[in-house]
This record gives C-alpha cells, sequence and structure tokens, in this order.
C-alpha cells in the first residue's frame, strides 16, 4: 500500500476484524493453523479492494469481511479436500522396475 492514508485505514480495518475473521473461518475449517493461512488470504483481498471499505459504514465493511472470509474459508477447504482425495488415491507401495536407473552418460543436458 503506497499511501499512507491508505495504510492507516487497512491497519485500522485489520485491527478491528483479524481476530473476528480467524475466529470465522475456524468455524469451517476447524483448524486453526489453516484459519491464520486464510487470515493471510483474506487480508491479501481486502487489500486488493481497499476502496470498498471507504465511505461506508461499519455494518458495511463487516458484511465486506464476511463475505471476503467465507470465500476464502470455501476455497481453502475444497482446495484441501482436493488435495487429500489426491493423496488417498495414491498406492501405498510403487513397485520399480528392476531396470529403473537413469542412465547419465547418455541423458540429454538442457544449457541453462
Amino acid at each position: 500500500i503506497e499511501n499512507e492514508s491508505d495504510r492507516f485505514f487497512f491497519f485500522y480495518i485489520y485491527t478491528r476484524y483479524e481476530k473476528y475473521i480467524k475466529k470465522f473461518v475456524y468455524g469451517y475449517l476447524k483448524n486453526w493453523d489453516y484459519a491464520e493461512d486464510c487470515v493471510h488470504d483474506v487480508v491479501e483481498k481486502i487489500i486488493k479492494n481497499l476502496d470498498c471499505f471507504k465511505g461506508v459504514d461499519e455494518k458495511e465493511q463487516t458484511r465486506l469481511v464476511i463475505i471476503y472470509s467465507r470465500s476464502v474459508a470455501i476455497s481453502f477447504y475444497r482446495h484441501r479436500q482436493v488435495e487429500n482425495n489426491l493423496i488417498d488415491e495414491m498406492p501405498e507401495e510403487v513397485e520399480m522396475a528392476d531396470n529403473c536407473m537413469v542412465d547419465y552418460e547418455n541423458c540429454p543436458r538442457r544449457s541453462l
């Protein structure tokens, strides 16, 4: 945030809602570490849309924080579900062929 008044305004929004965001997101994820990660994502959204918070009353600011927090929590939850499903689908043990050695002598090299 380049503008000093915007930085001050953001700091006001952040200090006012940071704990609320974390508790709200925890309600979806049931994990404090994940909730903390989501707080950072919500903060990024707030910074990108800081103008939306200016000139509106506290009720509207709270509504925006809830919308952003809910969106981030749901996206995070879905992303974790996909990761968990991929991990669940991986075989426990992977059998490798006996001739699975890499021939470094004949390996094509890329120039960097």
